[in-house]
Formats: C-alpha cells, structure tokens, sequence
C-alpha cells in the first residue's frame, strides 16, 4: 500500500498553544489519507476480492481513510502512538491521559492529566473499518465497492 494523496482538513493548536509541560505546545491535524494498493501485489493475495474491485488506469485500487494527529509542535520524543480507532472511536487519550472519550479533544478536560502529551508522545489515530457511520466525528476507512 501506499499513500497517494494527504488531504489536510483541519490544522489549529491544541488549547490555544498552551504548553504541555516541557514538551511544549501540540497543535491538532485532521484530514483523509488517500491511498492505494497493487492488487497483483503478493502480500494482497489474501485481501478478499481485491482481485476483482475498480481498478485505477495505472491498474490500482484506490481507498481512502480519515486520519487525525495530536503532534508535539517542538519535536516531542520523537515516538508515536498509534491508537488503532475501535469503531472509529479514539480511545488512548482515555487510556493513557484518564481523559473523557470524545471524537475531537478541543476542551482541557479532553485531555485528561496530559501524560501523552507532557511526556512528548505524537498520538495518531486512522480508520481502518469500513462499515463506521459516517457520524459523530468517528473514524472510518473508505473501501472500493466490488460489483456483484
């Protein structure tokens, strides 16, 4: 698989820029990550039906998931958690941060204690499902539809 295209949808500091102890400010980065796979590709051999979905004139199979990234302005630690979005809901803030679960964390009290954030943590969630209603700010992935 690769990413073709990254359609940035929303870009702003998170709080208003304020500071997470050393690690300093995050800002929040939410948008569609386009992509596409090689159906002829060994490693898709066992994607059910990919051999037969809509294919691109270059002979690809085009998809597209939501994405949305809380990134340490300064760099951070330089590690990232990917939390894989469960029905399309974020759940590490709540984990890690003992934080409310909600679809876009905007108010302090979404994020909790911090503890992601304080100690550097880029956190980065991607739909992978496709059958998440496109609802309440869930994440979802967006697959080709096979004829028949």
């Amino acid at each position: 698989m690769s990413v073709t295209a990254l359609e940035i949808q929303q870009r702003e500091p998170v709080l208003g820029g304020r500071a997470f102890g050393t690690a300093g400010a995050y800002e929040k980065i939410a948008g569609v990550l386009r992509f596409a796979v090689d159906p002829a590709h060994p490693l898709h051999a066992e994607i059910t039906d990919l051999d037969r979905a809509p294919r691109t004139p270059a002979g690809l199979v085009e998809g597209a998931a939501d994405f949305y990234l809380l990134r340490p302005v300064g760099g951070g630690n330089g590690a990232l958690l990917l939390d894989v979005a469960n029905r399309g809901r974020k759940v590490a803030l709540g984990m890690f941060n003992s934080a409310v679960r909600v679809a876009d964390p905007t108010a302090e009290e979404d994020f909790g204690n911090g503890f992601l954030l304080r100690h550097g943590y880029t956190v980065a969630w991607v739909g992978w499902q496709h059958e998440v209603p496109e609802q309440d700010g869930l994440m979802a992935m967006r697959a080709p539809v096979v004829p028949g």
